[in-house]
């Protein structure tokens, strides 16, 4: 049996003793107390602003709000002021500046065309906190700010909702994307972080992927949805999008003497390749079966082509020329053969980029301007009426419709409305999201909401691509405007149910406000 030594046995006693007379720490003195609260002076030089914006004139209306803040005592080293606000006039908002005393609250308005006339009342709050977490908020915070839009001479009679924020944050960029009805699934190209072909699932939310040996150029979906052609300087690669995921997916390279600009696969063993380059150039038809090649006829530099529902011909518009024209093929034996023209030359502006009605009967321009799509030569390209766009489309070459998807599940139009920020966006531009009927009577009109990419900063979202599921059911591709490539995409299924209401609901408007983003601000030195 262990003893222990009677001098530890009284050591211990001593310094157990000493610890319970100090409050059980074994220092020999108290914790000095908390320093107190540092105490601010906030000043808002406007805290009710009111903006005109005049649809004829004005483009990226805006208003800026100076703030300082004063630090009367305590010796903080930063704040942290975040922001919300109500979006019926506000596009975009956001705090700039580094430091308590140069600080100002930047507003960007809805563009005056994209809102009937009428004023539009917001509310703006900033919350200002020694702590991240916001639990220590300076004395007076919140603070808030009114805001009152006035628009006058727009031609606009449907009020934008804000939509929700989007469900799904893409982990690459989308160079070009087409929807698959029969495989219930987006395919689309990217550049970052790799050249890829990614495969969304829309009913799992699941990607297949897979490397690309040269950096994608154009993308051309087969009619049956289940096959991709991908373009390249010097070569097409052809998948068959069912081996996706597999050992050894079915993947051919092909080769061709042109940059692609334009693939257009036509369901009947070609693909055929309008290039990027060189003004008057051939057309390039490949056989998939053989990779033989055939060159033919004249057609100019990034001419934009797409295969008719019916599957007998391609409508191709000649963009790089102007006035643009819009020329039709007919598919034959492997090849295209020019067999008509539309009967205008510049009266009616095309912008670009055109779509087809899921019927057949109708083609969609990104000027709005709509043409007859008929087998008969005679009735064939003849202009039809035009959609009622957010920025004037005569003359004016604004490709004011980025892209359109039309569904005879519905009998309705839904489209991206790009209004003056054209196809590539800006930051300081908004997109519509808009739903017409067939008739061309707009039904509901929704602006995409901020976004944030890093977790703290927000910036806006740009429609790109939207398609109708083989169901009805709308899906979205969005691009944050100025964010990293790799992480500025989003998809989304930004309706209930297009196909059984009267009319479609938006998911998740922010009806109380939108959470902008935050902002640490450090002590003037």
């Amino acid at each position: 049996m262990t003893t222990m030594n009677p001098c530890r046995i009284a050591a211990m006693a001593a310094l157990a003793c000493l610890m319970a007379a100090c409050g059980g720490k074994s220092g020999g003195s108290a914790s000095p107390p908390p320093p107190p609260p540092a105490t601010f002076v906030v000043s808002i030089q406007n805290s009710g602003l009111r903006t005109e914006g005049d649809a004829a004139t004005g483009v990226n209306v805006a208003a800026s709000d100076p703030i300082s803040i004063v630090q009367k005592s305590g010796d903080a080293e930063s704040l942290f002021i975040r922001w919300s606000y109500t979006g019926k006039g506000i596009s975009f908002a956001q705090l700039n500046g580094s430091t308590y005393d140069a600080l100002s609250f930047d507003i960007d308005y809805v563009e005056p065309d994209m809102l009937p006339d009428g004023e539009y009342d917001d509310a703006i709050q900033l919350e200002v906190a020694e702590d991240e977490t916001f639990t220590r908020p300076i004395a007076g915070s919140p603070f808030r700010i009114t805001s009152t839009y006035v628009v006058h001479g727009s031609a606009a009679h449907v009020v934008p909702a804000i939509l929700g924020a989007p469900r799904t944050h893409l982990a690459h960029d989308v160079l070009d994307a087409a929807m698959s009805p029969s495989l219930h699934a987006i395919a689309m190209t990217s550049a970052a972080p790799d050249d890829a072909l990614y495969l969304y699932d829309i009913g799992t939310g699941t990607e297949k992927k897979l490397a690309l040996a040269k950096p994608a150029t154009a993308l051309g979906m087969s009619p049956d949805g289940r096959s991709v052609a991908i373009g390249h300087d010097a070569m097409v690669t052809w998948v068959d999008l069912t081996t996706l995921g597999q050992a050894t997916p079915d993947v051919k390279e092909l080769a061709v003497p042109t940059i692609a600009w334009n693939i257009v696969a036509d369901g009947q063993g070609a693909i055929h390749v309008f290039p990027a380059r060189d003004q008057w150039v051939n057309l390039y038809s490949i056989d998939i079966a053989s990779a033989a090649v055939q060159s033919y006829g004249l057609v100019y530099e990034d001419t934009r082509a797409k295969l008719h529902p019916a599957g007998d011909r391609v409508y191709a518009v000649d963009t790089a020329l102007s006035p643009e024209n819009m020329e039709r093929y007919g598919v034959d034996a492997g090849m295209l053969t020019h067999d008509g023209t539309m009967p205008y030359w510049g009266d009616w502006s095309i912008c670009g980029d055109f779509w087809f009605a899921q019927a057949g009967d109708r083609i969609y321009t990104a000027c709005g301007n709509t043409f007859a799509a008929t087998a008969d030569h005679a009735t064939d390209m003849v202009y039809a009426g035009a959609l009622s766009l957010s920025a004037p489309a005569d003359g004016g070459y604004y490709p004011a419709i980025t892209s359109l998807s039309d569904s005879a599940v519905d009998g309705r139009v839904v489209l991206f409305d790009a209004g003056r920020c054209g196809m590539q966006g800006g930051p300081d531009c908004d997109t519509l999201l808009r739903e017409d009927e067939t008739v061309y009577a707009a039904i509901a009109s929704y602006r995409m909401p901020p976004v944030s990419v890093d977790g703290v900063s927000a910036t806006r979202l740009h429609g790109a691509h939207v398609f109708h599921a083989a169901d009805g059911t709308v899906f979205t591709l969005s691009r944050a405007v100025g964010a990293d490539p790799a992480q500025a995409w989003f998809l989304d299924t930004p309706f209930e149910n297009t196909n059984t209401q009267a009319t479609a609901m938006a998911r998740g408007p922010h009806a109380s406000g939108v959470v902008s983003g935050m902002r640490r601000v450090g002590r003037t030195r």
